[in-house]
């Protein structure tokens, strides 16, 4: 069974790239120029959410809620 997780990363400058080719090749007779970024949005967000890395979550450090004030000891 083949899984679905790319096993290739790519740099954000590519991704936008595709999206931009891929929105090149669609019919946009008719469409507004909000209908035509949101459909560049969509397909940028498609390409991150597979083909970029997921962000690292900092190791080893305390997170402050923002509604907490740090004791100044």
């Amino acid at each position: 069974m083949m899984s679905d997780e790319p096993r290739y990363t790519l740099p954000g400058p590519t991704c936008e790239f595709l999206a931009e080719t891929w929105l090149r090749q669609q019919d946009l007779h008719g469409k507004s120029a909000v209908e035509i970024a949101n459909m560049y949005c969509s397909a940028l967000v498609q390409i991150w959410e597979k083909y970029t890395p997921p962000k690292e979550q900092p190791k080893g450090r305390r997170v402050i809620h923002p509604g907490i004030q740090h004791d100044a000891w």
